[in-house]
């Protein structure tokens, strides 16, 4: 066994595996960081016959970042496949983690099809997303970064639909009643805040 694996082999524990091809690919080995993920999940892990859930959840980890990894590299075809087959690992999770990588291989998910140009479906990926985190009570930083993807499919959904075609107010009254329904900065700073 090549030793980069011995910590993945006997525990079925990914972190390492994942820290290590972060690394190359910070370096720009993108193509040797894809080629350890491989490398990984081609190991056999004997703790895998000990702990299934345990075992499953650090393959789809695996191909999650495996799908990452080529995501970042334009191979977006073979992306979707691994962030399908970690969606498939995680299917009936029911433990807090599992529902959060479930949350973390949709949005990705949602990336592929935005640069496919899919946006529809970019957006589905992004809503289910959100909406899992939401439940779980995720942290802002997470939530924020699944609306801020979020919001780019709606400015790209928005430009594709073209121009309104809503007319302008024609009178000072109408501008006045259109400046009273729409929220202030500020009430919107207090809605975030609450």
């Amino acid at each position: 066994m090549d030793l980069s694996f011995a910590p993945y082999g006997v525990t079925g524990d990914a972190d390492f595996v994942v820290a290590f091809s972060r690394r190359l690919n910070d370096l720009g080995l993108t193509a040797s960081a894809i080629g350890i993920v491989d490398r990984a999940l081609e190991t056999d892990v004997p703790s895998a016959r000990l702990d299934g859930a345990r075992h499953r959840s650090g393959l789809s980890r695996l191909h999650c970042h495996r799908g990452e990894l080529l995501r970042q590299a334009g191979e977006l075809a073979a992306a979707e496949t691994s962030f399908r087959t970690a969606l498939g690992l995680l299917e009936g999770g029911t433990t807090r983690a599992g529902r959060e990588g479930r949350a973390a291989v949709l949005n990705n998910l949602g990336l592929v099809h935005c640069e496919r140009g899919d946006l529809s479906e970019a957006k589905r990926c992004l809503m289910a997303s959100i909406e899992i985190d939401e439940r779980l009570g995720t942290g802002r930083l997470e939530l924020a970064v699944g609306f801020d993807n979020l919001g780019v499919i709606e400015l790209r959904l928005a430009a594709a639909a073209g121009p309104r075609t809503a007319r302008p107010p024609t009178s000072r009254a109408g501008r006045a009643d259109e400046q009273a329904t729409t929220p202030s900065v500020h009430s919107v700073a207090e809605a975030c805040n609450s």
